[in-house]
This record gives C-alpha cells, structure tokens and sequence, in this order.
C-alpha cells in the first residue's frame, strides 16, 4: 500500500552539530568565492527550493532514493537533511546540486543558497501513523514537498502547487518538508570562500515508560522511606528525607558526613495539553504559572512566538520534537544550571484525530488531513530515571542554601535577550555544619526537628541570564531541601512528590 499517512511528526528537532573546529569541520563549497549577501528573501528562496525539488523528486526515483538514505543518517539527531552538506554529493555521478540546476538554473540556485545557508530537507516521522523513513516507498512519484506559511501548507508536486493545508490540520502520507535547520550556526572563512556548519546541541528524543517504580526511584530515596515515612513534624517526618539521603543521618544517629557521590536528576515529565497549547506567549507576574513560591522577579520570555494551537500543530509537523528547557538557580552559581529535554509529541500525549477530507486532486491517490484538537489530548508521565537528565547536581549543605529556583521553557531558536531574576536563599545555622559534617536533623540548633529556616540566614541573590526571546515560559518553581520525595506506598508503586509549574507537571529522583 503506497499512501501517505498521517504527519505529526515526532522527529527530533536536535542536533549533532559539525563543528568547525579540526575534527568537526564541514566545509560547503561558495560558488565564485562570491560574498555571500541576500538576493531573495528567505521565504522567497525557500518557495523556490521547494518548486524546484519538487520536480527534482517527481522525475527521478534515485533522488528521492538519495534523499531517504541521507535522512536516515540523522546527522542531527532527527531526520534532517542539511543541503549544504549534501549539495555536492554525487547521484549517479552526478552532484545533486547538478541535477536540482537541471530543473531551475545555476543563478536561482545560487541565489537560494545565498539567502538561506540553512537550507533543509525533513522527512518527517509520524509513530501513531507508523510513519517512518525507512518506510517510505521510493517508488512513489507523487510524495509532495511541503511548505509552511502564514495560511498553512503548500503542497508542491511537479513545481506546482496541488493543495493547501489548512493551519491546524495533518495529512495522512509522506512528504519532504523544506525548512530552515534553526539548530545550525554557520562560519566563513576569513576569505569568505568555503562555510562550514557547526551543531549548536546534542540530544535527542526519547520514548516514554509511565511508572514509579524502584529503579525510577532510587535505593537511597526507597531506605529513607523507612526512617522517614510521617506527615507529621517529628523525627520520622518526610521532611526529613534528605538528610538521610545525603548525609546518612537517621532518628538514631543524628550526625553523618556528606556522600558527595549524591546527586539531583528529573525523574518524570508531564505536561499538561490544554494549558500548554493554550500558554501566552508572555505571562503577566500575576498569571504566571507558579508564581506563588516566593519568586521575587520571575524570569520573563521576550516577545514570543504566537503560541496558537495552530502554530503548535505546524511545529509538530514540521520540526518533530519539542525541547523543554530546566533552569536550576542556585546560591552557588552565578547562572542557572540547564538541562534540556527533547521530547516526540505521542511521548507526551495520546491523540483523538478527527479526519477532515480527502484530496483525491492528487493525481491518482486519494490522501487525507487529519485536524488534531489540543483540548482532546490525555497527558502522559514520561519516565526520565534512565537518562540521568541532572537536575543542579548535589546539594551540600556546607556551601549552598536550602532553596532552589526552576524555570521550565519551551525553547525556540531567536535574537538573544539578558534577563534579570532575584531570588531569596536561606542558609543552614552554622551550628548544624563543619564542611562535610552535618549535626542533628532539620535546619535549626533546637533537640527536635526545625524545617524553616532562620531568618538571619537569609539573603537576596541576582541572576543575570541571556535566553532567545522566542522562548515561551511554562513556570517557576521553588524546591527546598526538606521537601519530601517520597509520600507513600500503594499496591501499583510509590508516590512520588511533585512540582507543578501551570503547565508542567515533574519530579525529581534522588540518587
């Protein structure tokens, strides 16, 4: 069966980059060693491009061979296919750059090249849909090559356009999608003569298991538990569990020295559909998602990117994988400490597709969209344990204070922008430490445990941070190190403490 099925693409949107130091260098080809300036605009050329591979992939099935095999190589960890990389590598020995001029001319190509040197080629993977590179039949002539605008989605099929897909709504086959590979910084030469691409990240997508088990837990975290398993305020209070994690400290021996081999890490991921697809772009301090924890200037995003339902869908289809970024402030650190989190869309969410129509104007196949509606989605828990995703390191009583800031960020590529944050820490009475030495349970001197700090501790500390102005802000959180980790037992597993930003809901493993 040879039909194009359902694009939601879940691919990653990361990278590998090719750096341009010696063993990463990538060098592109300038044709004429001419400079390289704008002659079209960036939408212009990317049209163009589409026009002209269109007919490219029509005519020829050793080009659309060519192009599958270079996706599968996902040299930046989705399938992308960077032109500029591939551009002069041979098809029947023939560049392809050759063969794509064989269809327009040497100056369009040049100028295309010239306004966008970022050039790419995406073949989206759809798992629901089970569509796949290696899936994809080279013997079908009809695979369309798709643009996204402003209305929705060109479909190019021999240099012309056949249909427009409406924002918010999927076809149901393969395509080749051009876009601009936003994850690739590229460098010239002092005499401008060759380009070479560097990856600005390396992470790729995951798949998702849903369950709070042991191993997701951790064997420090599942013995505290049994020293410190109560709601109340006493000695066996979950409050107190990583004391016991950290520095070995139980209700019958109060003293322990610090395992430094301890540390922090992102346990699980939720995040929330309706509030997600429906998040401003730039949250008022009122609105804000978790700004109820003591967060005296919450990290703000710039302009933003609009962040419609429709706008999410075209990002689904034709990026793959959304990358959340997790900012740590800490009292140690003079910038937040980040991890990044790329994730598939069906890793996230369960989908109820309605399907809208079909196109039988494409030649002789009958292909369909597919409207996906956000508010129909059902969240999924993505277990994180295995990948070790730090989340600001270990924490030692002796040099950092009690309190720690997160800030959750869907990340778009965009112009960079400083922002300021200031954040209240609190310190454990001296008393209570000697460098790795830890004395008695809770924070304070008295014989029964304190889990507030005192207030001669505190202090105010400012953050500077430079972040793209299309990032989206999903929430703050405050994290404090007597809060629990573990809250209880059930016959299906543990349950596991929380933070929930609006939008995102996390936990953290402790190992």
């Amino acid at each position: 069966m040879n039909k194009f099925q359902k694009l939601l693409t879940v691919t990653g949107l990361f990278a590998l980059f090719f750096s341009c130091d010696t063993d990463g260098d990538f060098p592109i080809t300038d044709q004429d060693g001419a400079s390289r300036t704008e002659i079209i605009g960036r939408d212009v050329a990317i049209k163009n491009f589409a026009v002209v591979l269109s007919r490219a992939v029509y005519a020829r099935q050793d080009v659309r061979e060519f192009l599958k095999t270079e996706a599968a190589k996902k040299f930046d960890g989705n399938t992308d296919i960077l032109y500029g990389a591939v551009k002069n590598l041979e098809i029947n020995e023939v560049p392809f750059r050759d063969i794509l001029m064989a269809y327009s001319t040497e100056k369009e190509i040049i100028e295309i090249e010239r306004a966008v040197p970022e050039l790419n080629i995406f073949i989206p993977e759809i798992a629901i849909f089970d569509i796949t590179v290696d899936n994809l039949d080279c013997a079908d002539s009809q695979i369309p090559v798709a643009v996204f605008n402003d209305n929705g989605t060109d479909l190019f099929l021999n240099g012309k356009v056949e249909i427009t897909i409406p924002k918010g709504e999927l076809p149901d086959f393969h395509s080749f999608v051009v876009n601009e590979n936003n994850f690739v910084k590229v460098y010239t030469d002092s005499n401008n003569d060759y380009l070479c691409y560097k990856l600005l990240s390396t992470t790729t997508g995951f798949k998702s298991q849903a369950v709070c088990n042991d191993n997701l837990i951790g064997d420090k975290a599942l013995k505290a538990f049994e020293y410190f398993c109560k709601t109340d305020e006493s000695c066996n209070s979950q409050k107190l569990q990583r004391d016991y994690i950290y520095y070995g400290i139980t209700p019958d021996n109060e003293t322990g020295q610090i395992n430094y081999g301890v540390s922090e890490y992102l346990g699980f991921l939720e995040v929330d559909p309706k509030a997600f697809f429906s998040v401003k772009s730039e949250w008022g301090d009122k609105d804000r998602p978790g700004n109820a924890l003591e967060i005296i200037k919450a990290p703000v995003s710039g302009k933003g990117k609009s962040f419609t339902k429709e706008y999410l869908v075209s990002k689904i289809w034709s990026q793959g994988v959304f990358t959340f970024r997790f900012e740590v402030f800490n009292s140690t650190n003079s910038a937040p400490l980040v991890s990044i989190v790329n994730l598939y869309p069906e890793d996230l969410w369960d989908f109820n597709l309605i399907k809208k129509y079909g196109h039988g104007t494409l030649l002789s196949r009958s292909k369909s969209t597919y409207k996906i509606d956000p508010e129909q989605f059902t969240a999924k828990r993505v277990d994180l344990g295995s990948r070790e995703i730090s989340l600001g390191g270990k924490w030692d009583l002796s040099q950092e204070a009690l309190e720690r800031y997160i800030s959750v960020f869907e990340e778009n590529p965009g112009r960079k922008r400083e922002y300021r944050s200031i954040y209240k820490m609190s310190y454990l009475n001296p008393a209570k430490i000697n460098g790795a030495i830890k004395y008695g349970l809770g924070t304070n001197t008295e014989a029964y445990p304190v889990f507030e700090p005192e207030a001669s501790t505190e202090l105010m500390k400012t953050f500077n941070v430079y972040r793209s102005e299309d990032d989206d802000i999903l929430g703050n959180v405050k994290v404090c190190f007597y809060d629990p980790l573990l809250l209880g037992k059930t016959d299906d597993g543990y349950i596991v403490q929380s933070y929930n930003t609006g939008v995102v809901n996390f936990g953290i493993m402790v190992k």
